[in-house]
């Protein structure tokens, strides 16, 4: 099981080079440093450090890991700060920026939760295009973006929040609907709703639907999860929905998709250095609404076949 001290003791090992001076660091034996980065390593599944290497090198999967350990501890970091602040104490203005789909949701839930703080916040949810919301964070018209269609790039930083799947939702009536999965294969001929093609989602299943040769009947493509609810009252009709959006259609019966399963990241995009102070509250409130929405949102298995 993966814990905090994991990803310090990680970290600490990443930065000194070497296991004596990290266990130092720390205050700890370096046995206990030995044992608890493998604990690391088998939990992962893969060898982070060159332990062969002097200095201690990190392998390929390691220096892949390292932002992402960095970016959890800073989030837990900011999550206290902002607990241990007084809600008065909050002010400003927050101007966020949001592409469509999984992420809207999100923001909504988030800037609402966000704003029952009390002090003087003003929140502003503007939705735009991926390519919008990096170029307002670099630029400074946005406090902060999310996204899950974006590349990392200069002025901004990308904080992972969750690792979202493609699931299929269905009216309980429908013949899925018994399942506990649905197969990319099944789906050839069967009518489908599903987000545009413009959307990371949308592009992703229709390259799997290209590689594996299926060919549902796609009867509309929308953003709008109410007319997605609508189209399936139809109980011949499938949707594409995701894991942190699977609590917009609690009144059908959503799977996941296999063969292959479509994962992709979402996105917390930041400025390049001085931040706004009320960054930390707002990014632990869309955790919280995280973790309230998914159950289990950490322990969802990393095995993906497509996606990013």
């Amino acid at each position: 099981m993966m814990e905090l001290r994991h990803f310090r003791y990680f970290l600490a090992l990443a930065e000194k080079q070497s296991f004596s001076r990290a266990a130092a660091a720390l205050r700890i034996a370096q046995p206990t440093l030995s044992q608890q980065i493998r604990q690391l390593e088998l939990t992962l599944g893969t060898a982070l450090v060159h332990r062969e290497r002097r200095p201690v090198e990190l392998t390929e999967a390691g220096r892949t890991f390292l932002p992402f350990a960095r970016n959890a501890l800073a989030a837990i970091d900011a999550g206290k700060r902002a607990l241990a602040a007084p809600a008065e104490q909050l002010a400003g203005e927050l101007r966020i920026g949001v592409t469509q789909g999984p992420m809207r949701s999100l923001a909504d839930l988030s800037a609402l939760r966000f704003a029952r703080r009390s002090g003087d916040i003003r929140l502003r949810v503007l939705g735009m295009s991926a390519g919008d919301v990096k170029a307002g964070v670099a630029s400074g018209d946005l406090h902060l973006g999310l996204c899950c269609d974006i590349e990392p790039g200069p002025n901004y930083e990308l904080i992972p929040v969750f690792k979202d799947r493609a699931l299929v939702a269905v009216h309980p009536e429908h013949s899925f609907a018994t399942h506990k999965f649905v197969r990319m294969a099944w789906l050839d001929g069967v009518r489908m709703v599903l987000p545009p093609s413009g959307m990371l989602m949308g592009r992703l299943f229709e390259r799997c639907l290209l590689e594996g040769g299926t060919k549902p009947v796609i009867v509309m493509e929308t953003d709008s999860f109410t007319v997605m609810q609508n189209m399936l009252e139809d109980n011949r009709v499938v949707g594409l929905a995701s894991e942190s959006t699977s609590h917009m259609f609690s009144k059908f019966v959503t799977l996941p998709l296999e063969g292959p399963r479509i994962n992709f990241t979402l996105f917390v995009v930041v400025p390049d250095g001085d931040k706004d102070p009320l960054l930390p509250a707002f990014i632990s409130d869309l955790r919280g609404v995280l973790s309230q929405m998914v159950a289990s949102a950490d322990e969802i298995p990393d095995n993906s076949e497509t996606g990013r």
